[in-house]
């Protein structure tokens, strides 16, 4: 992070690197919890920190906890969906992370430890 950045001057980088065509007057910003950023909330962010870019303005999707996870191998598969090993990126404790099948998608994923 440099010394006399800002969240708009973020915005702009994230969109321009992620090709988002969108005005950024409707960029979110969240943390890795879910709350949105605002500018008086930027210097509170360390180097490090894993941020969620929503271009279009939507809300925070709670599926993206999943990016705090290597996904490892299937450990058991059923009627409605699959459970998969995963390792938190950070701790290296092993969870099991079960998929439930929604329709014709995996639509949800629930951490067990």
């Amino acid at each position: 992070m440099s010394e006399g950045l800002n969240l708009k001057e973020v915005v702009k980088a994230a969109s321009k690197k992620f090709g988002s065509k969108e005005s950024t007057k409707y960029v979110k910003i969240y943390n890795k919890n879910g709350v949105k950023l605002f500018d008086n909330d930027f210097n509170l962010i360390g180097n490090g920190d894993i941020l969620y870019f929503a271009a279009k303005g939507e809300d925070f999707n709670y599926c993206a906890i999943l990016d705090d996870y290597e996904l490892g191998r299937v450990l058991g598969t059923g009627g409605f969906g699959k459970v998969i090993l995963g390792k938190n990126r950070e701790t290296k404790a092993e969870v099991a992370i079960k998929f439930l099948e929604c329709g014709e998608q995996l639509g949800s994923a629930h951490l067990v430890q």
